[in-house]
């Protein structure tokens, strides 16, 4: 995961910025991607989603 960030981060100059969404139920935690470039285009990937280590903050 660090290497894709930092690939993003790199292209941030050209135009590639991404946002990430992460969501809790209680007993998961979710992170959601989306990629997006200057002219509009984005790729918005799945959640990628893991049991929590503990349920309290």
């Amino acid at each position: 995961m660090e290497n894709v960030q930092q690939s993003i981060d790199d292209a941030l100059p050209e135009g590639l910025t991404y946002v990430q969404e992460v969501t809790s139920d209680g007993q998961n935690v979710a992170v959601s991607t989306i990629v997006l470039d200057a002219s509009g285009e984005y790729i918005q990937f799945e959640p990628f989603s893991m049991k929590a280590k503990k349920d309290t903050p």
